[in-house]
């Protein structure tokens, strides 16, 4: 290749990462909507696009009282497709039936399914695996607990370029993704400069409704097409839990495991991604486990959960804290939001510990001693 003016000619730019969701709406959730989705993933086999299926309640039913709809759900999630979660709380019109305000607040012809905890349990009933991400509206105070994974976005074009970021959610910790509604033709020619404009770090995400592709499906595969042309190998084109899901936890340990005869001391460290620099954290710890752990505050909105089980050395590590055993599981975090913390078990911890965890979970407060986080739980195997 000649040269111009002792210049090398410039390397194509790799690719932006991108992702696209499809919502299951709970006003559609029957056997014809349930075909149609599987059309739409055919569709995007065709091309090489891996979908984020985000299932309303009504769906996960579906799939709850079919083992056939299971068998079918497994088939797409192993050719690479993710599923996860849609809500709509009581500020939207389809709103479906699940929500964490007091059922006698709702005005009486509003339903009233469960709560958010409820919502939760029957995703993970459907999908046969934690919830690891969803699209939920309301999520200030109705994001479900212990879900890390958050879509969000809307109509307007800045939705569809940003680089991931976490945020807190009703006092949970999420990273989080934002991606453009595609409803019309119209769209997709600005779409395609905004995918080219993007830099490094930057992703592309898209959403739309399964009736959206059976009215117009020209529309989503022109965008598969374009995204297949970009990215031929799709190596670029992943799930929200393939682009996020990776992302470091707030709580962490080393080791992961250790020996009952040897216990070694059990280091952790808390990043709250410089959200609370000088805040106060407490590390708590059990030993019967996460699940189902206990609830703090009121039943609601208002209420937040804790997710370890409340037991004698939850209590120790609360009202004993910073001792030779917990320590500086209770303090201030530093000016990044950051803190460290030990664990050092005595040699002589009871058989019957063998074989189960040690839990943690970290909780940061305000000057009042308000609430404010609550981290990841984590659970460290006690071995022979």
């Amino acid at each position: 290749m000649t040269m111009l003016g002792g210049l090398s000619p410039l390397a194509a730019q790799s690719p932006p990462d991108s992702f696209f969701v499809v919502h299951c709406e709970d006003q559609n959730g029957n056997s014809n909507s349930w075909v149609n989705l599987g059309v739409l993933l055919d569709e995007a086999d065709n091309y090489g696009v891996k979908l984020s299926v985000e299932l309303s309640p009504s769906w996960a039913q579906m799939i709850v009282s079919d083992p056939t709809k299971r068998l079918e759900l497994d088939a797409w999630r192993n050719s690479g497709h993710a599923f996860g979660a849609h809500h709509h709380g009581t500020t939207h019109p389809a709103y479906d039936g699940y929500t964490d305000r007091d059922p006698a607040s709702l005005p009486n012809q509003m339903k009233y399914f469960g709560n958010m905890q409820n919502y939760k349990d029957l995703l993970e009933n459907a999908l046969g695996e934690e919830l690891q991400f969803g699209g939920i509206d309301d999520a200030v105070d109705e994001w479900p607990h212990a879900v890390p994974l958050r879509t969000y976005g809307g109509k307007q074009r800045p939705n569809l370029v940003q680089t991931p970021n976490f945020n807190v959610v009703n006092r949970y910790g999420v990273w989080q993704l934002s991606h453009m509604y595609l409803d019309a033709p119209i769209d997709v020619p600005d779409m395609k400069l905004d995918y080219a404009a993007a830099t490094a770090g930057e992703v592309v995400g898209v959403v739309t409704h399964v009736w959206d592709y059976i009215k117009t499906p020209g529309m989503v595969v022109q965008w598969f097409s374009f995204l297949q042309t970009q990215d031929p190998t799709g190596v670029h084109q992943k799930t929200v839990p393939a682009l996020v899901g990776t992302k470091p936890l707030a709580l962490q340990c080393s080791p992961n495991s250790f020996s009952w005869t040897t216990p070694a001391p059990l280091n952790f460290s808390l990043d709250t991604e410089a959200w609370y620099p000088l805040h106060t954290y407490r590390i708590l710890f059990s030993n019967s486990g996460v699940a189902p752990g206990f609830d703090i505050g009121d039943a609601y909105i208002a209420g937040s959960h804790i997710g370890l089980n409340l037991d004698q050395v939850l209590l120790r590590s609360y009202y004993s804290p910073n001792t030779n055993v917990y320590q500086n599981n209770y303090a201030a975090l530093d000016s990044a939001g950051l803190a460290t913390s030990q664990l050092s078990l005595p040699a002589n911890i009871p058989a019957t510990f063998i074989g189960s965890p040690i839990c943690a979970q970290a909780l940061v407060f305000n000057m009042a001693g308000e609430l404010l986080y609550t981290s990841n739980s984590i659970e460290i195997m006690i071995n022979l």
